[in-house]
């Protein structure tokens, strides 16, 4: 396992307003040098799911909660 602080991140900015359908939009995150898969992160109208490669069940944050936290 490497050591130390990530040093590449994504970042996306959409100035366009789009719809969202019932799926959603569906990003498969990747190790970056074992090219591993790591997990999922699913964006849907509903919130954020992340679900991890051997996760049995998916950690959900609805956007009131990851308002919260982002206020606190």
């Amino acid at each position: 396992m490497p050591k130390g602080k990530t040093s590449n991140w994504i970042k996306a900015q959409i100035f366009e307003p789009f719809n969202l359908g019932k799926r959603g939009i569906e990003i498969v995150v990747w190790r970056k040098y074992y090219k591993q898969h790591s997990g999922t992160v699913r964006i849907t109208v509903g919130g954020i799911t992340w679900q991890g490669y051997n996760m049995k069940k998916p950690v959900r944050i609805s956007w009131a909660k990851l308002q919260e936290i982002a206020e606190a």
